[in-house]
């Protein structure tokens, strides 16, 4: 391939030499003529070559996700879930240290294994002896839809 750019490159530079120093009159153009023909043939060389190899395309990964943009996608999608809920449980009163939504491992699809509400035990600035966790739950499946056995309440 760098002999084949060099030849080019060779040929080309070798074309303008010769047409600074010929004269110009009928056989200057016959010259170039003679040097546009050889700079095609150069150009075309490599192409026999090209044409004989034995091009494989691979497409037995069409159709399947990509895994890195469908993880990232999943954690997007966890992310705007663990906000809602955090969102409504404060709009509700309660003091969420965070939220935790776990995701099945090695799934394409969006599946939560859990999720996790870590509460402070505050309520209105005050210290809150009991947590409602009939009320969190609730709260958390108006947000998203998940079995109640899914969500993890720890306070």
């Amino acid at each position: 391939m760098t002999i084949w750019i060099l030849s080019i490159l060779g040929i080309v530079m070798l074309g303008v030499l010769v047409d600074i120093i010929m004269p110009e009159g009928d056989t200057s153009k016959y010259i170039k003529g003679i040097f546009a023909l050889i700079t095609v043939f150069i150009i075309v060389y490599p192409l026999p070559s090209l044409l004989r190899r034995d091009f494989s395309f691979d497409f037995s990964n069409i159709g399947q996700p990509d895994s890195a943009f469908v993880s990232n996608v999943n954690a997007q999608n966890a992310r705007v879930i663990e906000q809602g809920v955090e969102r409504v449980l404060r709009d509700n009163n309660f003091s969420v240290a965070f939220v935790a939504v776990n995701l099945e491992p090695f799934e394409s699809e969006f599946r939560i294994q859990s999720l996790n509400i870590f509460l402070l035990p505050v309520i209105n600035g005050q210290a809150a002896h009991i947590i409602d966790k009939e009320a969190v739950i609730r709260l958390t499946r108006s947000v998203v839809n998940i079995q109640r056995e899914r969500i993890h309440i720890f306070a």
